[in-house]
């Protein structure tokens, strides 16, 4: 009958658009895992990769990239500068989704050692006094603060902390200021936790 014709080509159709093979290109983020207890990832920790991905029209349009990551294990990763190839192992696709191309297909990373030591924390001072005023003296408690850290190289300076900005131009008499402790994300306090830092200003004309 006509109508069962009908069906069939409908039926036909659909099965030739959902085996259309298709490709697309996305921009994932790469994930760092199980890093060594002794070594931390420095510089820039955000890499992206281009991924080229072949599948069915209707698998491949399902495909959301804010749902994709490319995984690289760092558990026998060494201290210093290596590239790591990223393969299948590195990456979970959707069913019916293949992997055409990985760009780049290398990444490099630098992992340095990580070390405890004791850094200086300074107060990070903005503006002037009113008037004639002056600063006569500036303590910091505490001034100093245990962290863990990447190991310095030659060329690195020594690390010191800052402080949350103290402003000045509001202050007329001997003030004591609480801020918190300004760090970069690779420098991490042995005691888990930030101290809160009191800062005290003695100002005269």
């Amino acid at each position: 009958s006509a109508s069962l014709v009908l069906a069939v080509f409908f039926w036909s159709t659909l099965i030739i658009a959902q085996g259309e093979m298709l490709e697309k290109v996305v921009t994932v983020p790469v994930e760092f895992t199980a890093s060594p207890n002794n070594l931390v990832l420095v510089g820039d920790k955000d890499k992206n990769v281009r991924l080229h991905l072949s599948g069915p029209k209707s698998d491949l349009s399902a495909v959301n990239a804010s749902e994709l990551s490319v995984k690289l294990d760092l558990s026998k990763a060494g201290a210093g500068r290596q590239s790591f190839l990223i393969t299948a192992d590195n990456l979970q696709l959707p069913r019916n989704i293949d992997r055409l191309d990985v760009v780049p297909s290398n990444i490099d990373l630098t992992l340095a050692e990580i070390i405890e030591q004791e850094v200086t924390i300074k107060p990070q001072i903005l503006g002037k006094l009113p008037g004639d005023l002056q600063i006569r003296s500036l303590q910091v408690i505490p001034d100093k603060v245990r962290v863990l850290t990447p190991a310095a190289g030659k060329s690195d300076k020594p690390i010191s902390l800052i402080t949350t900005p103290i402003y000045l131009g509001s202050i007329h008499i001997d003030t004591s200021v609480f801020c918190k402790v300004i760090a970069p994300p690779v420098i991490q306090p042995v005691d888990k936790r930030w101290p809160d830092v009191e800062v005290i200003i003695k100002v005269g004309e």
